[in-house]
Protein backbone atom coordinates (compact mmCIF):
# COMPACT_ATOMS: atom_id res chain seq x y z
CA UNK A 1 0.00 0.00 0.00
CA UNK A 2 2.76 2.44 0.95
CA UNK A 3 4.69 1.72 -2.24
CA UNK A 4 1.98 2.54 -4.72
CA UNK A 5 0.87 5.63 -2.83
CA UNK A 6 4.41 6.98 -2.93
CA UNK A 7 4.69 6.31 -6.66
CA UNK A 8 1.43 8.12 -7.38
CA UNK A 9 2.36 10.97 -5.03
CA UNK A 10 5.38 11.81 -7.16
CA UNK A 11 3.12 13.16 -9.84
CA UNK A 12 -0.33 13.81 -8.41
CA UNK A 13 -1.68 16.52 -6.21
CA UNK A 14 -4.87 15.15 -4.68
CA UNK A 15 -6.06 11.62 -3.99
CA UNK A 16 -9.75 11.49 -4.69
CA UNK A 17 -13.00 9.68 -3.95
CA UNK A 18 -14.49 6.26 -3.52
CA UNK A 19 -12.23 4.13 -5.68
CA UNK A 20 -9.21 5.13 -3.65
CA UNK A 21 -10.96 4.03 -0.48
CA UNK A 22 -11.50 0.64 -2.06
CA UNK A 23 -7.86 0.38 -3.00
CA UNK A 24 -6.96 1.20 0.57
CA UNK A 25 -9.04 -1.76 1.73
CA UNK A 26 -7.57 -4.27 -0.70
CA UNK A 27 -4.60 -5.55 1.27
CA UNK A 28 -3.33 -8.62 -0.57
CA UNK A 29 -6.65 -9.38 -2.23
CA UNK A 30 -8.89 -7.58 -4.69
CA UNK A 31 -12.20 -6.25 -3.41
CA UNK A 32 -15.18 -7.67 -5.22
CA UNK A 33 -17.05 -4.99 -7.11
CA UNK A 34 -14.13 -2.56 -7.03
CA UNK A 35 -12.94 -1.16 -10.31
CA UNK A 36 -9.39 -2.08 -11.31
CA UNK A 37 -8.87 1.20 -13.16
CA UNK A 38 -8.31 4.60 -11.58
CA UNK A 39 -8.67 7.71 -13.69
CA UNK A 40 -6.22 10.57 -13.29
CA UNK A 41 -7.17 13.99 -14.61
CA UNK A 42 -4.66 16.76 -15.22
CA UNK A 43 -4.52 20.19 -16.86
CA UNK A 44 -1.07 19.70 -18.40
CA UNK A 45 -0.52 19.87 -22.13
CA UNK A 46 1.81 17.86 -24.35
CA UNK A 47 4.41 20.62 -24.14
CA UNK A 48 4.55 20.59 -20.32
CA UNK A 49 7.68 18.87 -19.04
CA UNK A 50 5.86 17.54 -15.99
CA UNK A 51 3.72 15.37 -18.25
CA UNK A 52 6.77 13.16 -18.70
CA UNK A 53 6.97 12.80 -14.91
CA UNK A 54 3.32 11.81 -14.76
CA UNK A 55 3.69 9.27 -17.52
CA UNK A 56 6.77 7.70 -15.93
CA UNK A 57 5.14 7.49 -12.48
CA UNK A 58 1.97 5.97 -13.92
CA UNK A 59 3.93 3.50 -16.02
CA UNK A 60 5.92 2.39 -13.00
CA UNK A 61 2.81 2.03 -10.85
CA UNK A 62 0.85 0.12 -13.49
CA UNK A 63 3.69 -2.36 -14.01
CA UNK A 64 4.73 -2.93 -10.40
CA UNK A 65 1.73 -2.64 -8.06
CA UNK A 66 0.45 -5.94 -6.68
CA UNK A 67 -3.19 -4.90 -6.42
CA UNK A 68 -4.10 -5.37 -10.07
CA UNK A 69 -4.89 -1.67 -10.39
CA UNK A 70 -4.17 0.46 -13.46
CA UNK A 71 -4.16 4.26 -13.73
CA UNK A 72 -5.51 5.88 -16.87
CA UNK A 73 -4.46 9.49 -17.48
CA UNK A 74 -6.77 12.04 -19.12
CA UNK A 75 -5.25 15.42 -20.00
CA UNK A 76 -7.36 18.55 -20.58
CA UNK A 77 -5.14 21.63 -20.96
CA UNK A 78 -5.96 25.17 -19.91
CA UNK A 79 -9.24 26.68 -18.80
CA UNK A 80 -11.20 23.78 -20.30
CA UNK A 81 -10.03 21.69 -17.37
CA UNK A 82 -11.91 23.85 -14.85
CA UNK A 83 -15.19 23.52 -16.72
CA UNK A 84 -14.75 19.81 -17.24
CA UNK A 85 -13.95 19.21 -13.57
CA UNK A 86 -16.87 21.29 -12.31
CA UNK A 87 -19.26 19.47 -14.64
CA UNK A 88 -17.99 16.06 -13.56
CA UNK A 89 -18.27 16.98 -9.89
CA UNK A 90 -21.83 18.24 -10.31
CA UNK A 91 -22.80 15.08 -12.18
CA UNK A 92 -21.29 12.91 -9.44
CA UNK A 93 -18.92 11.40 -11.97
CA UNK A 94 -15.52 12.68 -10.84
CA UNK A 95 -12.06 11.26 -11.52
CA UNK A 96 -10.33 9.18 -8.88
CA UNK A 97 -7.11 11.22 -8.86
CA UNK A 98 -6.69 14.76 -10.09
CA UNK A 99 -4.72 17.95 -10.25
CA UNK A 100 -6.31 20.52 -7.96
CA UNK A 101 -5.62 24.07 -6.85
CA UNK A 102 -4.92 24.67 -3.18
CA UNK A 103 -6.49 27.01 -0.61
CA UNK A 104 -9.68 28.75 -1.71
CA UNK A 105 -10.02 26.79 -4.94
CA UNK A 106 -9.89 23.50 -3.08
CA UNK A 107 -12.15 24.36 -0.14
CA UNK A 108 -15.53 24.23 -1.99
CA UNK A 109 -14.74 20.68 -3.10
CA UNK A 110 -13.79 19.76 0.46
CA UNK A 111 -17.00 21.31 1.83
CA UNK A 112 -18.99 19.35 -0.75
CA UNK A 113 -17.23 16.17 0.40
CA UNK A 114 -15.80 15.59 -3.05
CA UNK A 115 -12.21 15.12 -1.88
CA UNK A 116 -10.89 12.24 0.18
CA UNK A 117 -8.66 13.18 3.18
CA UNK A 118 -5.29 11.47 3.20
CA UNK A 119 -4.12 12.45 6.70
CA UNK A 120 -4.48 8.96 8.14
CA UNK A 121 -2.51 7.43 5.27
CA UNK A 122 0.31 9.95 5.65
CA UNK A 123 0.42 9.68 9.44
CA UNK A 124 0.99 5.94 9.17
CA UNK A 125 4.12 6.66 7.15
CA UNK A 126 6.05 9.46 8.95
CA UNK A 127 9.09 8.96 6.75
CA UNK A 128 7.04 9.84 3.68
CA UNK A 129 5.22 12.75 5.33
CA UNK A 130 8.38 14.24 6.82
CA UNK A 131 9.99 14.50 3.40
CA UNK A 132 8.00 17.70 2.93
CA UNK A 133 9.09 21.01 4.46
CA UNK A 134 7.15 22.59 7.30
CA UNK A 135 4.04 24.48 6.27
CA UNK A 136 3.74 22.89 2.84
CA UNK A 137 0.39 21.31 3.72
CA UNK A 138 -1.15 24.46 5.21
CA UNK A 139 -3.01 25.35 2.02
CA UNK A 140 -4.31 21.82 1.50
CA UNK A 141 -5.44 21.25 5.09
CA UNK A 142 -9.05 21.81 6.17
CA UNK A 143 -10.58 20.87 9.51
CA UNK A 144 -7.25 19.40 10.57
CA UNK A 145 -7.19 16.98 7.62
CA UNK A 146 -4.82 16.97 4.66
CA UNK A 147 -6.43 16.76 1.23
CA UNK A 148 -3.55 17.45 -1.12
CA UNK A 149 0.04 16.52 -1.84
CA UNK A 150 2.23 19.26 -3.36
CA UNK A 151 3.55 18.13 -6.71
CA UNK A 152 5.94 20.77 -8.03
CA UNK A 153 7.76 23.94 -7.03
CA UNK A 154 7.23 26.81 -9.43
CA UNK A 155 9.66 29.68 -9.97
CA UNK A 156 8.05 32.90 -11.19
CA UNK A 157 10.43 35.50 -12.63
CA UNK A 158 10.31 39.04 -13.96
CA UNK A 159 12.68 40.17 -16.72
CA UNK A 160 13.83 43.75 -17.06
CA UNK A 161 15.29 45.73 -19.96
CA UNK A 162 18.90 46.61 -19.13
CA UNK A 163 19.06 49.41 -21.67
CA UNK A 164 15.99 51.13 -20.25
CA UNK A 165 17.24 50.72 -16.68
CA UNK A 166 20.64 52.14 -17.64
CA UNK A 167 19.07 55.08 -19.48
CA UNK A 168 17.06 56.14 -16.42
CA UNK A 169 19.75 55.14 -13.90
CA UNK A 170 17.60 52.41 -12.33
CA UNK A 171 18.71 49.24 -10.58
CA UNK A 172 16.72 45.99 -10.22
CA UNK A 173 14.47 46.50 -7.17
CA UNK A 174 14.99 44.36 -4.08
CA UNK A 175 12.26 45.87 -1.90
CA UNK A 176 8.69 47.01 -2.38
CA UNK A 177 9.61 50.69 -2.10
CA UNK A 178 12.31 50.27 -4.73
CA UNK A 179 9.83 48.59 -7.05
CA UNK A 180 7.36 51.45 -6.57
CA UNK A 181 10.11 53.93 -7.42
CA UNK A 182 10.96 52.05 -10.64
CA UNK A 183 7.29 52.14 -11.63
CA UNK A 184 7.05 55.86 -10.96
CA UNK A 185 10.17 56.65 -13.00
CA UNK A 186 9.08 54.55 -15.96
CA UNK A 187 5.53 55.89 -15.87
CA UNK A 188 6.80 59.47 -15.71
CA UNK A 189 8.79 58.79 -18.86
CA UNK A 190 5.75 57.26 -20.58
CA UNK A 191 7.09 53.71 -20.46
CA UNK A 192 4.70 50.92 -19.50
CA UNK A 193 6.30 49.37 -16.38
CA UNK A 194 5.03 45.81 -16.88
CA UNK A 195 3.89 43.65 -19.77
CA UNK A 196 2.22 40.31 -19.12
CA UNK A 197 0.25 37.85 -21.20
CA UNK A 198 -2.71 37.42 -18.86
CA UNK A 199 -5.28 35.93 -21.19
CA UNK A 200 -5.68 33.28 -18.51
CA UNK A 201 -6.56 35.16 -15.27
CA UNK A 202 -4.52 32.86 -13.03
CA UNK A 203 -1.28 34.12 -14.59
CA UNK A 204 -1.86 37.68 -13.39
CA UNK A 205 -3.19 36.43 -10.05
CA UNK A 206 -0.02 34.44 -9.46
CA UNK A 207 2.19 37.53 -9.62
CA UNK A 208 -0.23 39.62 -7.56
CA UNK A 209 -0.41 36.95 -4.87
CA UNK A 210 3.35 36.54 -4.69
CA UNK A 211 3.85 40.28 -4.23
CA UNK A 212 1.02 40.55 -1.70
CA UNK A 213 2.36 37.61 0.27
CA UNK A 214 5.77 39.23 0.62
CA UNK A 215 4.40 42.59 1.69
CA UNK A 216 1.90 41.14 4.14
CA UNK A 217 1.72 37.32 4.54
CA UNK A 218 -1.82 37.65 5.88
CA UNK A 219 -3.06 39.91 3.09
CA UNK A 220 -4.79 37.15 1.12
CA UNK A 221 -6.65 35.93 4.19
CA UNK A 222 -7.67 39.49 5.04
CA UNK A 223 -8.89 40.03 1.50
CA UNK A 224 -10.90 36.82 1.65
CA UNK A 225 -12.54 37.88 4.92
CA UNK A 226 -13.43 41.30 3.49
CA UNK A 227 -15.00 39.65 0.46
CA UNK A 228 -17.13 37.42 2.67
CA UNK A 229 -18.29 40.41 4.71
CA UNK A 230 -19.24 42.27 1.55
CA UNK A 231 -21.18 39.25 0.30
CA UNK A 232 -23.13 39.04 3.55
CA UNK A 233 -23.87 42.79 3.49
CA UNK A 234 -25.13 42.57 -0.08
CA UNK A 235 -27.69 39.96 1.00
CA UNK A 236 -29.26 42.45 3.37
Amino acid sequence: MKKWLKVVALAILVVFSFSVVLVGQMGEKKVQGATNELTFWSWVSDSDTIKQVYEQAIKEFNSTNKYGVKIKAVYTPGEQYKTKLQTAMAANNPPDILNMWAAGKMKPYVDAKRLFPISDIMNKDPQWKNRYVNGVFDLTTFGGKIYGIPQIRVATVIYYNKQIFAKYKLTPPKTWSELVNVIKVLTKNKIIPFALDARDPWILAMYAEYIANRIDPDSLQKSSKRSKRMDRQSVY
